[in-house]
């Protein structure tokens, strides 16, 4: 994982109060692989939390964090591939 991918990482975990494995984040990771893990992770922590505020997060944090458009987002992305994130 280069230092920006590290950085987007703890962004989510800083907003979502989870760790992000590394599994996760594999070269093929997308937003809606993110989206998916914070789905269940607050489910399972007893934090249930409806998925459209869970996608606003990670879409806001995305483009902050990436500095993209947000007309080149899409939740099946690849952020190393198509958000050019080492």
């Amino acid at each position: 994982m280069g230092l920006d991918t590290v950085e987007l990482a703890l962004a989510f975990e800083e907003a979502f109060g989870l760790k992000l494995p590394d599994l996760t984040w594999g070269r093929s990771a997308t937003p809606g692989d993110v989206i998916g893990f914070f789905e269940q992770a607050l489910q399972a922590a007893g934090r249930p939390t409806p998925r459209s505020l869970i996608a606003e997060a990670v879409k806001r944090i995305t483009l902050e964090q990436c500095g993209i458009r947000e007309s080149a987002y899409r939740e099946d992305a690849s952020f190393v591939e198509d958000f050019k994130m080492d």
